[in-house]
C-alpha cells in the first residue's frame, strides 16, 4: 500500500447536509471513479480508496507506525475512530483543486470536526485546530509539485 495506511474495504457513503446544484463525480488522473456528491450532499467513496489517517505517519522497520494517532478502536466498526472522518477529510482534500469541486477547505475541515464529534473523539477540537491552522501546507506542496510535473 506504499505510504498509505488504510485502504478502503467497500463503498462509504455519507450524508453531510450540504446540498449542491447537481451531482458530481471525481475521478483521479487515470480515469477512475474514487468520490461522489449527490445533490442532496450524500457523498460516496469507493472501494479501494486508500489514505494516510490522521497525517503525519511514519513507519518504522514495518514494526511501529510513528506520528498523530488515529484514536481507539471504535466497537460498532472495529476501526479507528478516525478511520471514516479522515479518510472523508483527505477525500476532499483530494479534489479541492478540481474547478468543478463545490466545497472549500474551511467546509472539509468543518465536516471533519463534525465526524469526529459524532465519534465522541476526545481530542478532536486539537485535530480540527491543527487542519484549520497546518492543512494549508499540504495542500501547498500538493500545488508545487503539480506545478512542476507539468514543467
Amino acid at each position: 500500500m506504499g505510504r498509505y495506511v488504510f485502504k478502503l474495504e467497500k463503498d462509504f457513503s455519507y450524508p453531510t447536509e450540504m446540498t449542491v446544484d447537481k451531482d458530481y463525480d471525481f475521478k483521479d488522473w487515470s480515469g477512475r471513479l474514487w468520490f461522489s456528491i449527490k445533490k442532496d450532499g450524500t457523498i460516496t467513496i469507493k472501494k479501494g480508496y486508500a489514505w494516510d489517517g490522521c497525517s503525519i505517519k511514519i513507519n518504522v522497520f514495518d514494526l511501529i507506525w510513528v506520528g498523530t494517532p488515529d484514536g481507539l478502536i471504535d466497537w460498532k466498526t472495529g476501526k479507528a475512530l478516525t478511520y471514516y472522518c479522515s479518510m472523508v477529510h483527505d477525500a476532499f482534500y483530494q479534489f479541492l483543486d478540481n474547478p468543478e469541486f463545490p466545497f472549500n477547505r474551511k467546509q472539509a475541515d468543518d465536516l471533519f470536526l463534525k465526524m469526529l464529534t459524532e465519534v465522541e473523539f476526545k481530542p478532536r477540537n486539537i485535530y480540527y485546530a491543527a487542519v484549520r491552522s497546518l492543512g494549508w501546507i499540504g495542500f501547498a506542496i500538493r500545488r508545487l509539485r503539480a506545478k512542476f510535473k507539468k514543467d
